[in-house]
């Protein structure tokens, strides 16, 4: 009887124990981890373009190259969301930039956004509505440029 009341008493410590320490240990600082914060924002045609016109944004364009060319925004990059190599490019870019991201009507910027965030992209700005919510507000799009 009393070797049962021994091991009780042992385990309720341990597991006191464990619940007590567990927070500390469990801590990204304390690991030598920063928590990784995630701005994922889907923004109007408004906002979008005030924050295209600060510094350190890349705007990417999402749609195909012919759409690209029929107009596109000034100094987006295209990145075409159905090339077989889309994840691929992705990948490769700066996951602590800030990032607008559109496409015609705001399908493909929604599954490009969700991958962007499971890639672990820090900032993306979407455009509600792609670039036709873009123009039907009476922002200007650029074919040569």
């Amino acid at each position: 009887m009393n070797r049962i009341k021994t091991l009780l008493l042992i385990a309720v410590a341990l597991i006191i124990l464990v619940l007590l320490v567990y927070p500390a240990v469990g801590s990204p600082e304390l690991a030598g981890i920063s928590e990784v914060k995630q701005q994922l924002i889907k923004v109007d045609s408004d906002e979008f373009s005030k924050k295209i016109n600060t510094d350190n944004v890349v705007i990417l364009d999402i749609r195909t190259p012919e759409e690209y060319a029929s107009g596109h925004l000034e100094n987006a990059i295209n990145i075409d969301f159905y090339a077989a190599d889309f994840s691929a490019k992705l990948q490769q870019l700066n996951k602590e930039t800030t990032y607008m991201v559109y496409c015609r009507s705001g399908n493909r910027s929604s599954s490009a956004f969700k991958q962007m965030e499971q890639l672990g992209f820090k900032s993306i700005y979407e455009l509600n509505g792609g670039i036709n919510s873009w123009i039907k507000y009476g922002n200007s799009v650029c074919k040569n440029c």
